[in-house]
């Protein structure tokens, strides 16, 4: 497909133009192509090659999409302490949260996922946030915490993608408690 055309096209421009190899652009560019073809530990290394904003961030999805959960959050972390105010610093603490929720550290999550949240109260993330809150803390066995989590992201945006799945968590917590007539009660608002 096109990322094939597109390392073709650079091994091609590498040959004939050898100070073009050196450009920081053109590492970047590969490493975008290895982490589309899912090459994550190719990617890694040529994001660690380049200091800006950008490759630290995609050096943290590739970690987080290899599964290097807390490397990710570190590698975020890094992003966040060095470039404070770049265009990526929110989806980076967003990110850095999800690091910790795969990770299956809920407790380090909730707190990253709100700390997120009032950082960023009007966030186009503040859903999927405020979901994985909830889905913490019904992975943590607190349901009625979590129950209340998905129940405030249903009271302010009923037509939101996560509402279904939370009224779908809510019912499912009512079950996890034997109480069968809440559940049957919240299943029939999905």
């Amino acid at each position: 497909g096109r990322f094939q055309a597109a390392q073709s096209i650079l091994f091609h421009l590498e040959e004939s133009y050898l100070p073009y190899a050196k450009d920081p652009a053109v590492a970047f560019a590969k490493a975008v192509i290895e982490m589309n073809r899912k090459n994550y530990p190719a990617a890694q290394k040529l994001f660690a090659q380049l200091d800006t904003a950008q490759a630290r961030f995609f050096l943290g999805k590739a970690y987080l999409y290899e599964g290097k959960t807390f490397m990710a959050a570190g590698i975020f972390g890094k992003l966040l302490k060095d470039y404070p105010d770049s265009d990526y610093s929110e989806e980076a603490e967003f990110l850095t949260a999800d690091s910790f929720f795969y990770a299956s550290d809920y407790d380090g999550a909730i707190i990253k996922y709100q700390d997120f949240l009032k950082k960023y109260p009007a966030s186009r993330l503040r859903s999927a946030a405020v979901f994985r809150v909830g889905a913490s803390l019904f992975s943590k066995k607190d349901y009625p915490s979590a129950r209340s989590s998905f129940q405030s992201l249903i009271d302010r945006s009923p037509q939101d993608f996560f509402a279904p799945y939370s009224q779908y968590f809510i019912a499912e917590s009512y079950l996890e408690n034997s109480q069968t007539r809440d559940a049957l009660f919240a299943y029939t608002k999905i």
